[in-house]
């Protein structure tokens, strides 16, 4: 197999570092950029090179586990299923809090290769608590594997933790990374689609309060959400919002379908039921058929592997394909979620941009306008967005994961961690976002807010207008 020119500059790298007596190697490489087969084939060195006895790899998700499973097999020829005979294993993040002593004894007793995949999952150093999974590489893992390589695509945490085994400047607090891979180069390289990123506003946004008697106009959404207090959430619930953002997306896919007949769409929605909103939608304004993948579908894996096989044009997904999942035909994307967060954006962003034998150069991401999304938007050639990467910790020893952030800044890779000790979700599906409600979560949102959220109605009766946000450097038009 042919490598990528990134692949192999920075295999070779690491295995200097490795043979110069480094244990540590941490590499940044863009998402879609091919980070599990520049790991896959660094194993099979290591392997080959009688450098390491077995391989342990964790992903964040069942899908990445399985995905990276079969790579490492393919790669290394040798079994990575952790069975009699077999020279590794691949286990989710969730899965290390059950893992008994006679598995943590074998770190004395061969020399293991540890994979970190999406590693800022994992946070916290040597003197700073972090997640629950960050405690436990720091405790079990970091200095008892005879080698480690760290891999992300958004190498930052939005609880600003540091990540797990990342070395960081003293002076700025900007990660220092072996290797970096960023988007700029790879779509230079081909190896990357462009992407396009398409914020819809609207000049006539009403919000009515039935307990005041009273109505209020904004001439965007930005002066919408500046005014008000009501979440994002309310305009992406909004019919006319969404059949215009699912219109534009429609009409872009079949574009795209002209010159790749299985090209795809993805629409990343906010909970269970908006994305059944979502497919009624889809189906009854658009006759557009869909497939939904939640945390409540039965066979969710093999529901997202059927569909990525297929030429089926949509699926909606409520977290069950963002970061590491591999589904090359996805070419457009409805991003309407409530999160917003850099580190989900560029995630999200990523599932899109991953090339396919068509090379057809560009992807497409349909959003809101909403400042936050529009502010990640216009920097996404940067490869460490300052505001984003750098660490910031205010009391070291004393941060830990906050069940107290708001409702419109929850992660899925804060989500995904805070069901560690809940249960053995190593067969879990993948990240789940359902419904959020008082009830279930009662820090998130007072109850008096909730009611008068309850009692407010958004209407949208102006033009809706949109706004390409491209790369900075790249100027061609798609």
């Amino acid at each position: 197999m042919k490598l990528r020119n990134w692949q192999s500059n920075c295999i070779g790298l690491a295995l200097h570092k490795y043979q110069s007596g480094e244990d540590n190697f941490f590499a940044v490489a863009t998402p879609g950029a091919g980070k599990t087969t520049m790991a896959s084939v660094l194993a099979a060195e290591l392997l080959k090179s009688n450098l390491v006895d077995l391989i342990l790899c964790l992903t964040p998700t069942q899908a990445t586990k399985n995905s990276f499973a079969e790579d490492l097999a393919h790669h290394t020829g040798r079994s990575m299923n952790g069975s009699i005979g077999s020279h590794g294993i691949v286990l989710t993040y969730q899965s290390l809090g059950f893992l008994e002593e006679d598995f943590w004894s074998l770190f004395s007793k061969y020399r293991i290769f540890v994979i970190f995949d999406e590693i800022h999952h994992c946070g916290g150093d040597t003197s700073i608590l972090g997640n629950a999974w960050g405690e436990i590489i720091l405790d079990k893992i970091s200095d008892r594997a005879q080698f480690t390589l760290s891999i992300s695509g958004t190498p930052w945490r939005s609880d600003k933790l540091p990540v797990a085994l990342a070395r960081y400047s003293n002076n700025t607090g900007i990660l220092e990374s072996d290797y970096i891979y960023g988007l700029q180069e790879a779509i230079r390289d081909k190896v990357c689609r462009i992407p396009r990123i398409i914020a819809i506003d609207n000049s006539g946004i009403s919000v009515t309060r039935n307990s005041e008697n009273s109505e209020s106009r904004y001439k965007s959404i930005r002066d919408f959400l500046n005014a008000e207090k009501l979440p994002l959430q309310l305009l992406l619930n909004n019919p006319d919002i969404q059949e215009d953002i699912l219109g534009r997306a429609i009409s872009k896919l079949s574009r795209i379908r002209e010159f790749d007949c299985n090209a795809a769409g993805l629409i990343v929605a906010s909970s269970v039921a908006h994305a059944v909103s979502i497919r009624k939608i889809l189906e009854e304004t658009y006759a557009v058929p869909s497939v939904l993948i939640t945390h409540k579908t039965p066979n969710a894996n093999n529901v997202l592997e059927n569909f990525k096989n297929s030429s089926d044009q949509w699926v909606i997904s409520v977290g069950m394909i963002s970061e590491g999942t591999n589904v090359p035909r996805l070419q457009v994307c409805c991003h309407l979620s409530r999160i917003k967060t850099e580190l989900h954006f560029r995630q999200v962003l990523g599932r899109i941009l991953r090339v396919t034998p068509n090379n057809y150069p560009y992807a497409y991401m349909f959003i809101v306008a909403e400042p936050k999304l529009l502010e990640f938007a216009n920097r996404v050639q940067d490869d460490l967005p300052c505001e984003a990467a750098v660490v910031n910790v205010l009391n070291p020893r004393e941060v830990r994961l906050s069940s107290g952030q708001t409702k419109e800044c929850i992660d899925s890779s804060d989500l995904i961690d805070s069901r560690v000790h809940s249960s053995r979700v190593d067969s879990h599906p993948g990240i789940s976002l359902d419904e959020i409600t008082p009830t279930s979560i009662p820090s998130l949102i007072k109850i008096d807010d909730f009611q008068r959220q309850c009692e407010t109605g958004i209407s949208v009766f102006g033009s809706f207008m949109e706004e390409l946000i491209s790369m900075k450097s790249i100027f061609d038009e798609g």
